[in-house]
């Protein structure tokens, strides 16, 4: 059964992980709100209006001068001990030294003179989170942001706690508001430039991070903030597959960084990982495990995938299994979801299916990822029965609607799937497999407008994704929309220049005009150079040459293109395909690919094999204008 679409290991994995992202570098810490170790430092934030005098205080306590700024203060406090001013300066040096009970005693105190007072009214609102009470400080930064909505404290620790819920959408709201802050400077990196780039490589918008982040790299407002930039673009271009920008920035790093900086080995390693330079990068993360103890998890992580890489799956297991006997709870479901996909990969299903019963008790998510074991082993019956027991005790689990809905899909429900796949992206707007999945339900039952309605609605939720615009122009196009598909595919390629099965689309479509023939011929190129080995590239590559009068380069690339075709159709053949709605296409891609040849073949003069080929192409299935060309061919 057809369980997993694009190259995320599952669907518990991606929500255990905001989306199913495994980014190249990571927040260490976790982000507790009932644990202040973890709270960024208030000190960058701390603006108040002094006198000069205090404001000696203020900058001593910014260098970390905080015997000598508490001895200025109490000096200053014997002369003029009801000035509210100080006070706000005692309440931040109690910050400093976590004594959240004083320093809420001291804002309240400024707050009683001075209710208007936003800069204590912030660090009131932080005191009283750190404190513990969660709910009175957030309405506290409330109100600050409500009369200021750049205030840089109140927006870090709203974003910081909205990270923590899990609310990615919220937080952003809070940096991007906080970057308009003018205190930060126009036109200069500031920490939540940084922090905003972040979230959005966590939620794969690698293409904002690059807009935000490139043009200041150079401009930050700190040597530690234009650090942060570096690395978190680096993770963006490494993630895009840009190996250049991304060696550009680690060689800055590497200059400024010490050699043993997990941050930079981090970022090494996932160079080498992309450059295939796989011993180089094992050497990385093994020296970071060995070194850097709070480090050890994630570059774990990318261990088992640089084995991967190498096809040394036992060794990958046995990292995993490692960090898995490890693990607390909150952690077991993404290190479980890679360890049984592994076990999956090596023929051992039974093997995936005890490891997850044994840590299934009351976690649903690893339950989640039980019932997903069950249908990978045909166990269909079994699995549908554990979901939906995991959907009565846990009835917002968004995941466990989606594979309910993937199994009455194989027990040919449409109204039961179409029901769970509503469910779930209801939940969560962000749910892209479950989007795609409902529109290929619409597709399926050859409801192309509800399918297209679908993935507009997905958009609008979750603007540009580029999996989501690539499900909606490849509708336009068998609605026979074309301009419209072909604007969709050039959305995705401006923001995703080497999105490879965009570019063959886009050319393909481009190709059946004279006009458009050049540039069909510059993306067909593109997409080539990008996956030379792709069936469906070296189709459209080789018919755009062969349409531009090149039989030589085009003939041998629709032949191999063929030839996996071909393969194709037979590994279909010995596999169960019945739940697989991907049937109708693949049989469509296989008859253009023989129409394709079998013009190629009448062009260079060999009509019988010309001839063979269309007929073949006739057989297979392709499209009624193809149909018409054929025809008028074979006369």
């Amino acid at each position: 059964m057809r369980l997993f679409r694009r190259q995320a290991i599952s669907v518990a994995l991606a929500f255990s992980t905001a989306l199913g992202l495994t980014p190249v570098f990571a927040v260490m810490l976790e982000l507790q709100p009932d644990n202040p170790a973890n709270a960024p430092s208030a000190a960058p934030y701390a603006s108040i209006a002094v006198n000069n005098e205090l404001q000696d205080v203020v900058t001593l306590l910014k260098q970390g001068e905080r015997k000598e700024a508490k001895l200025q203060l109490a000096r200053f406090l014997a002369r003029h001990p009801q000035d509210p001013r100080a006070t706000e300066v005692a309440g931040l040096i109690f910050m400093e030294e976590k004594n959240w009970k004083m320093a809420i005693v001291s804002f309240r105190r400024v707050l009683s003179v001075n209710p208007a007072q936003t800069s204590a009214r912030s660090k009131l609102g932080v005191s009283l989170l750190m404190d513990g009470q969660r709910q009175e400080g957030a309405a506290e930064l409330q109100r600050v942001v409500s009369i200021n909505k750049a205030d840089g404290m109140a927006r870090r620790y709203l974003g910081w706690l909205a990270e923590t819920q899990g609310d990615t959408k919220a937080a952003l709201g809070h940096y991007t508001e906080a970057i308009g802050d003018p205190r930060f400077g126009a036109g200069m990196m500031s920490e939540f430039h940084v922090l905003t780039a972040k979230l959005f490589n966590q939620t794969q918008q690698y293409d904002k991070t690059i807009k935000l982040l490139a043009p200041l790299i150079g401009k930050a407002d700190s040597s530690r903030t234009g650090r942060g930039g570096e690395l978190v673009l680096a993770s963006a271009y490494l993630e895009q597959g840009d190996k250049a920008a991304a060696a550009r920035l680690i060689r800055s790093l590497e200059k400024t960084l010490p050699s043993v900086n997990p941050d930079l080995r981090l970022a090494q390693a996932a160079l080498f990982k992309l450059e295939k330079d796989y011993p180089k990068a094992r050497e990385r993360l093994q020296a970071i495990i060995k070194e850097n103890p709070a480090y050890s998890r994630l570059a774990s992580l990318q261990l088992s995938e640089v084995y991967v890489l190498e096809g040394n799956r036992k060794q990958a297991i046995g990292v995993l299994e490692s960090l898995v006997s490890k693990a607390e709870k909150k952690d077991l479901s993404p290190l479980l979801a890679r360890l049984t996909a592994l076990q999956f990969d090596r023929g051992s299903p039974a093997d995936a299916i005890k490891t997850l019963k044994e840590h299934s008790v009351q976690n649903p998510s690893v339950k989640y990822l039980l019932a997903e074991a069950q249908a990978r082993n045909h166990q269909y019956a079994v699995a549908l029965r554990t979901v939906n027991e995991l959907l009565a005790e846990s009835p917002q689990f968004a995941g466990a609607h989606y594979l309910a809905a993937m199994l009455y899909i194989h027990e040919n429900k449409p109204s039961e799937a179409e029901a769970g796949f509503l469910q779930a992206v209801k939940l969560i707007p962000a749910f892209v497999d479950a989007w795609v999945e409902l529109g290929d339900l619409y597709i399926s039952a050859n409801a192309l407008p509800k399918a297209e309605s679908t993935l507009q609605k997905a958009l609008e939720a979750n603007p540009d994704n580029p999996t989501l615009l690539f499900k909606l122009a490849s509708i336009l196009d068998q609605s026979g929309k074309t301009a419209q598909a072909n604007s969709a595919y050039r959305r995705i390629v401006e923001k995703m220049p080497n999105h490879a099965p965009a570019l063959q689309k886009l050319a393909l479509n481009l190709s059946t005009d004279s006009s458009t023939l050049s540039e069909a011929q510059k993306l067909a190129e593109r997409a080539y150079a990008l996956a030379q080995n792709e069936p469906s590239i070296q189709d459209t590559y080789g018919w755009v040459l062969v349409q531009s009068g090149d039989l030589k380069k085009g003939t041998p690339l629709l032949e191999a293109a063929v030839k996996a075709a071909q393969h194709h159709r037979e590994h279909l053949s010995s596999h169960d395909e019945s739940d697989d709605h991907s049937h109708e296409s693949n049989n469509l891609a296989e008859g253009n690919a023989y129409y394709h040849l079998g013009v190629a073949y009448m062009k260079g003069g060999k009509y019988a094999e010309g001839a063979a080929y269309l007929n073949r192409a006739l057989h297979s299935g392709v499209d009624s204008g193809t149909r018409t060309q054929i025809a008028s061919l074979l006369k």
